[in-house]
């Protein structure tokens, strides 16, 4: 483990690491996880963040001050569904 630069937080060495995502997905998205972008900054409506004591994935429903971490999803595969 080493220490994230912008927040401090511990975070993997390597590889990504796939958080689970705790809010509802819209109609058109295809997602079992997500991953972090390496932004760290205030979150817009809309985006995916990470957050909470055991970290998922939520979906800002208006903009959020503080810095987060931004996350992107994963696509699903067909074998992942």
């Amino acid at each position: 483990m080493t220490s994230c630069p912008t927040c401090g937080q511990h975070v993997p060495a390597k590889g990504l690491t796939r958080y689970p995502i705790a809010d509802s997905l819209r109609h058109n998205e295809r997602a079992t996880s997500a991953v972090r972008t390496g932004e760290f900054r205030d979150v817009q409506e809309g985006e995916w963040y990470l957050s909470g004591a055991i970290p998922e994935a939520y979906r800002a429903h208006g903009h959020l001050q503080g810095p987060f971490h931004i996350l992107r999803l994963l696509p699903a595969q067909d074998k992942d569904l």
